[in-house]
């Protein structure tokens, strides 16, 4: 199998139509949707702008909008909440601008995985099981791949070795991950020692290994 961990989306010129894509974003969207999907919900719908979002469907629908202050029953994205059984039989709308803005610019590619830590080893295996020429990974970066995410660089590089090898180096990978923890909470303004904690509980959650075996795949729609 031929792994490239694309750097830049905007620089990548081949045609994505028979491409495999796995997208990383441990923080936020990719450890989101394995978990919210875990918790027996109904459905879970991606959108990058409210105005895509059809108000008369919400009011027929049992539904939650995470991330999105322009509705009154939005709820902050939070990998720790999504561990819990709270969303069951719910109809689910995230919106993550900037993750969803790349999920767009790779609706050519003929599968797209979402990757992160929490389904580490399922989705590891059943790429491996697939026998892909190729996998295209794009670690998500501030502003586009502007500005490196050094945590989802961490995730690629080591989706990518034990795919390569069968093997990782949990011990590098903590170090790693701790490091840019720190920077993080570092640059976190919580008014509250609560926010703070929950901040922490989230990235503890985000990078722990195989809480849920499942392997999900974006499918794109246009307008719901």
């Amino acid at each position: 199998m031929n792994i490239e961990i694309i750097k830049n989306i905007k620089s990548y010129q081949q045609d994505l139509t028979d491409k495999t894509c796995l997208l990383i974003d441990v923080f936020n969207l990719t450890t989101t949707i394995p978990l919210l999907l875990s918790n027996n919900i109904n459905k879970l719908y991606l959108s990058e702008r409210s105005k895509n979002i059809d108000k008369k469907w919400l009011k027929k629908k049992n539904y939650l909008i995470i991330s999105d202050k322009n509705f009154k029953n939005n709820i902050k994205n939070s990998p720790f909440d999504f561990m819990f059984d709270n969303f069951k039989s719910k109809n689910i709308i995230l919106k993550i601008d900037n993750t969803i803005k790349l999920i767009n610019k790779l609706h050519q590619a003929r599968e797209v995985y979402c990757g992160s830590y929490v389904n580490f080893s399922s989705l590891s295996n059943h790429l491996k099981k697939r026998n892909l020429d190729d996998l295209l990974i794009f670690p998500y970066s501030n502003k586009l791949q502007k500005k490196k995410t050094l945590e989802n660089y961490i995730c690629a590089n080591a989706y990518k070795k034990f795919l390569i090898q069968n093997k990782i180096n949990k011990k590098k990978i903590n170090f790693d991950l701790e490091k840019s923890f720190r920077n993080k909470i570092i640059k976190f303004k919580g008014n509250t020692k609560q926010k703070e904690m929950k901040l922490f509980a989230d990235f503890m959650i985000s990078s722990s290994m195989n809480l849920t075996d499942l392997i999900p795949i974006i499918k794109f729609k246009k307008k719901y």
